[in-house]
């Protein structure tokens, strides 16, 4: 199994497998459920883009809170562990929006997000 062109070498170079033998993340399939306080904090992001940005701020922030549970439900332990006790995580969701997460069992738990643009 070869990838790379033998001319541009002059040899040619095996390509390694692409697991390497270790199970980097699990693909599991997770409910998501958000906290009280992380809808509120939805709210309050959607409204302050809507007044700063307009609708279609609003449009795109809502897809990528998609794309991220979309992610997050099937590969849980993708983004950075924030505590060693409990399962919580942090996930940048782009560069504006960032939120923290919990894994239980077989669900995932938003407890906060907020957008890092917002004056506190």
């Amino acid at each position: 199994m070869y990838s790379l062109d033998s001319a541009m070498f002059g040899m040619e170079v095996p390509l390694l497998p692409m697991n390497f033998g270790v199970v980097l993340m699990e693909r599991r399939d997770l409910s998501i459920e958000y906290t009280v306080f992380a809808r509120s904090q939805i709210q309050e992001v959607e409204h302050y883009l809507s007044i700063t940005f307009g609708q279609v701020a609003v449009d795109r922030f809502r897809g990528k809170i998609l794309n991220f549970e979309r992610a997050v439900c099937r590969f849980p332990y993708s983004f950075k562990q924030v505590s060693i006790e409990v399962e919580t995580r942090f996930a940048v969701v782009s560069k504006q929006t960032s939120l923290v997460y919990l894994v239980e069992n077989e669900r995932i738990v938003v407890l906060a997000l907020w957008d890092n643009r917002m004056k506190v």
